[in-house]
């Protein structure tokens, strides 16, 4: 599977651990940096940057740390750019396969928050939609339970009070009860879950801190 794939060389391209050139381990050595220990970095990065040795700069990540905490923090910095969590990262690890279908589901609602949304903001009605029809699709791809643990991973860096995390979790849950309907009335598919979830907002079950005129496209 092509996502699988995808997937499986982020992983893989975290743990490549470059090898440090001895002119700058003489260099850290000679500055009385030791290696592996928790002020290491810092006083790398900085010394190194104060004496100019430019060279040695870029490699003070693979001097200060092991490979395991190297490995570490490249995985956190790729898929930062996928606006992962460290939970997600846990659970996208132990679940590949899962991981991709819920990347990819994301994809497919952002689509169709763009076709019914003039504008996309946080906490508003089409923050709502996207949660709505995200978990409806992925307890469709890989069921809700596994669909719930994605979910709440994705809002795990939000304090458990945060008004916004509690709207995005209440709208998830929704979208389970949906995708539960329309499976039962064997009328599940990605149109009548984007009915379901435009129907739910336009009648205020679904939550919604912060409701914005106008935002609808006209159709």
């Amino acid at each position: 599977m092509p996502a699988l794939f995808f997937f499986t060389l982020i992983f893989n391209s975290a743990l490549v651990f470059a090898e440090v050139p001895k002119k700058c381990i003489d260099w850290n050595k000679d500055l009385k940096i030791e290696r592996f220990t928790p002020s290491c970095y810092d006083k790398c990065w900085t010394t190194t940057y104060e004496y100019n040795d430019y060279s040695c700069l870029g490699h003070c990540e693979e001097y200060c740390f092991t490979p395991e905490e190297y490995a570490y923090r490249n995985l956190n910095h790729i898929l930062y750019v996928f606006g992962l969590t460290y939970d997600e990262l846990k659970l996208s690890a132990q679940n590949l396969e899962a991981a991709s279908d819920v990347y990819f589901a994301k994809n497919s609602v952002q689509s169709m928050v763009t076709n019914n949304f003039r504008v996309d903001l946080p906490d508003s009605e089409s923050d709502a939609f996207r949660h709505i029809t995200w978990a409806a699709i992925t307890a469709d791809e890989i069921g809700i339970e596994l669909s719930s643990k994605f979910l709440n991973a994705h809002e795990s860096g939000l304090p458990d009070n945060d008004p916004g995390k509690l709207m995005d979790l209440k709208n998830n849950k929704l979208g389970h009860e949906i995708y539960a309907k329309l499976k039962k009335d064997k009328k599940l598919n990605e149109e009548n879950i984007e009915k379901e979830a435009i129907k739910a907002i336009k009648s205020n079950k679904a939550t919604v801190l912060k409701p914005r005129e106008g935002i609808w496209k006209k159709k």
